[in-house]
């Protein structure tokens, strides 16, 4: 009777085993995901959503003003003041401009250095990626403090060369100050964003080249036709950069001011 209930057991101990590991299964991508989700929810959403809020309320100050301020609710009264604020809708124009005019000169620029320093032809391909990714490492201040003293029309060897040679150039002028700043930003940043597309061309099998030099393509037909496609991602991934880096531009022009 003993051994009939022992044998009648086991099935029901295997049955449970494929759902147990079916549960674990189901349940492990969500443990892998779990700290990722934490963090991102405690760093990036929960300052954005804290940020929103206190953008709803508003200082205000009763009698002369000795009080300690009160902290009003004020709704949308901020966003309005600001959006009508001339000087506001100034610099949003100036930074919307200097990002329509950095983000292509930069990533075109880093990825033709990427090409170039992925060709087969080029040597000392590691000393050119160091110095290439050297500004990167430059603080912001850092790097906007030594722009000043190379813009600076009265102490600068750069202006100077170039008022020498008859060229009217003052990147601190009104008219010029973009350029000025787009100067500084394509020199900052393209060796970080080169990195992620030289990465990505060196993802790509070299069958693919190999092929395509037995079909009788060019380099650059190479680079147009194969590399070009494969990196798309990258390219992607770095406009993304590159925009929220517009966006957060700060410490240059206000070092220069």
């Amino acid at each position: 009777m003993a051994s009939m209930t022992t044998t009648s057991a086991q099935p029901t101990t295997s049955s449970a085993r494929p759902r147990w590991r079916f549960k674990q299964r189901a349940v492990a991508p969500y443990l892998f995901m779990a700290p990722f989700v934490i963090c991102f929810l405690a760093f990036f959403i929960a300052p954005i959503g804290y940020a929103l809020w206190t953008s709803l309320f508003r200082l205000k100050r009763s009698g002369l003003g000795f009080a300690p301020p009160t902290e009003v609710f004020a709704g949308l009264t901020n966003f309005q003041t600001a959006i009508s604020d001339p000087v506001f809708l100034d610099g949003v124009k100036r930074v919307l401009l200097y990002g329509v005019v950095y983000v292509p000169v930069m990533l075109g620029l880093a990825f033709a250095l990427a090409l170039l320093i992925d060709s087969a032809r080029v040597r000392f391909r590691n000393v050119f990626l160091l110095a290439i990714l050297i500004p990167y490492t430059i603080p912001n201040v850092i790097s906007a403090l030594l722009w000043g003293f190379l813009y600076s029309p009265t102490i600068s060897p750069l202006i100077k060369g170039l008022q020498f040679l008859q060229l009217p150039v003052n990147p601190l002028s009104s008219n010029q100050v973009l350029w000025g700043l787009v100067n500084i930003g394509v020199w900052e940043w393209t060796g970080y964003n080169l990195i992620i597309i030289y990465s990505a061309l060196k993802a790509i099998p070299t069958e693919l080249y190999e092929a395509a030099r037995i079909d009788g393509a060019s380099e650059f037909a190479i680079a147009r036709y194969v590399k070009a496609p494969l990196v798309a991602p990258a390219l992607v991934l770095t406009s993304i950069f590159a925009i929220i880096a517009t966006l957060q531009l700060f410490n240059e022009p206000r070092v220069l001011s």
